[in-house]
């Protein structure tokens, strides 16, 4: 039986691979698989994506919907906050464990008998939710960089602070780039003495924090990458001297890409504007539950039909909105409400799902850097730092990268691929099952390799008077993958 280490890169932008700035991450590439034609879930969005990627299903079956959106069940006043850990546990609590609400990796490991560890510097809410029912495992590990008090569990965290340090203080003393290089510290603290399980899961929460802060090419953005790089050699060399070496496949990955956002749109006024009532809230008479952003997400008082057609057409007739997104009304693409495109055609139809779902306008112009892709934002963030979200080529393409003796050599995949494919093909490296999951093993890139088959692509417009949005989804068999979507006028 193969194990797997995944390591991700959060927001890692695929074409900002290099020789001279990703050493490490172009020698692997080279000598293993890489993807061309990988792609996120929408939102692209982290905690969508990462629970897309450890479940192997689509926001329309895990429930993770967005990384804020109002859910009722655990507030009635104010959006869930993935990055949270105290919204995330009470998410946790309020849905009697089932916060994702399908098997996580860790779910079907533990039903195999089987050990699953996680080291991750994400934000505490977005580490936590990598294995929300780590507590009814003991021999699991959820190891939370930025708040090692709340890792799972606490006395195994305790034992890698007591001999590496406490990561806090790393990150006060020197920031958070500096700490990265202590998640790969504790997985050799603890790769070195004990058998490694399975599976397990090494996430950086670089670059997309340097993007947030600084730009896509900005000179502290570049350190970021080469830092992670750099610990991505590090676990290379470790895979490359292991005495298992053959049995351990890796795979690197992000969770989405990135765009740079430009022009700041204030949403609320937009509706207010429009004659609504618009609050963060329906508790006090508002006639709409904003959750703004680049990538936002409406209720509306009562679920009214009459107040979601308003609600969308209201967005399709303002010049800096892009796509809208309402319930499917029949099989097709198209949306209950005329020019908007069913949720279900973006596979967000989950029951958390708003009312209205939507993104800011974005165009293909080049940001300061050269990088191409840009878009409206609501948010506190400036103009021209990284964002994502949406649907614009740049946001949907992920990383993924795999090498290992279970997969070829040196070779390109153009198949198209998804975050929801790498469980079922990390199941598969262990000889698991993959019932329940929504994507396919990518036996393709195997070393004894089995034809994807042909892949049609579609483009789908609807229409609304003057407003044109458009969608580009990729057929391969039963599976359908998500290129890309704009507002065309």
């Amino acid at each position: 039986m193969h194990k797997v280490v995944l390591v991700g890169l959060d927001g890692f932008r695929p074409d900002m691979m290099s020789p001279s700035l990703t050493p490490n991450l172009c020698r692997l590439a080279e000598a293993g698989c890489r993807f061309t034609r990988h792609r996120a879930m929408f939102p692209s969005e982290t905690y969508v994506n990462v629970a897309s990627i450890l479940t192997g299903t689509p926001p329309r079956d895990h429930g993770i919907v967005a990384n804020r959106f109002l859910d009722h069940a655990v507030s009635a006043t104010e959006p869930w906050a993935g990055h949270r850990i105290e919204m995330v546990e009470a998410a946790i609590a309020a849905h009697d464990g089932a916060l994702i609400t399908v098997p996580t990796v860790g779910d079907r490991l533990a039903a195999a008998d089987q050990r699953l560890w996680v080291f991750s510097s994400n934000s505490p809410g977005g580490a936590r939710q990598k294995h929300p029912t780590v507590a009814r495992y003991p021999d699991h590990l959820l190891f939370i960089l930025q708040d090692w008090r709340s890792s799972v569990p606490h006395d195994r965290a305790r034992s890698i602070v007591s001999r590496l340090g406490d990561p806090q203080a790393r990150i006060e003393a020197d920031g958070d780039l500096a700490a990265q290089p202590y998640l790969t510290d504790a997985f050799f603290l603890l790769a070195d003495r004990e058998p490694l399980p399975p599976v397990t899961v090494v996430w950086f929460g670089e670059p997309d924090h340097a993007y947030h802060s600084f730009g896509l090419g900005a000179e502290p953005t570049l350190e970021a990458l080469r830092t992670v790089d750099a610990e991505l050699g590090r676990l290379v060399d470790w895979w490359r001297r292991h005495p298992e070496h053959d049995r351990i496949q890796l795979m690197v990955t992000s969770d989405h890409g990135h765009i740079t956002q430009t022009k700041r749109v204030d949403t609320v006024r937009l509706f207010r504007d429009a004659g609504f009532r618009a609050a963060s809230h329906l508790q006090d008479g508002a006639d709409l539950a904003l959750v703004p952003g680049y990538c936002g997400n409406i209720r509306v008082r009562d679920r009214d039909p009459g107040l979601i057609t308003a609600a969308a057409e209201a967005l399709m007739d303002h010049p800096d909105a892009g796509l809208v997104f309402t319930q499917g009304r029949h099989a097709g693409v198209e949306g209950r409400v005329d020019g908007s495109f069913s949720q279900a055609a973006v596979l967000l139809d989950h029951a958390r799902t708003a009312d209205v779902v939507f993104t800011l306008r974005t165009d293909d112009a080049e940001d300061r850097f050269g990088f191409t892709g840009t878009c409206r934002y609501d948010n506190n963030l400036p103009a021209g730092v990284g964002y994502h979200g949406g649907l614009h080529p740049a946001e949907m393409t992920p990383l993924l990268v795999a090498a290992g003796s279970a997969f070829a050599e040196a070779k390109e995949i153009d198949t198209p691929s998804s975050v929801v494919d790498i469980l079922p093909t990390v199941l598969s490296l262990l000889g698991a099952p993959a019932a329940g999951c929504a994507g396919r093993v990518l036996a393709e890139a195997f070393a004894d390799p089995t034809p994807a088959g042909d892949a049609i692509t579609s483009v789908f417009q609807v229409r609304r008077g003057g407003y044109v949005q458009e969608l580009q989804i990729t057929r391969l068999g039963d599976r359908a993958y998500l290129d890309h979507g704009k507002r065309l006028r």
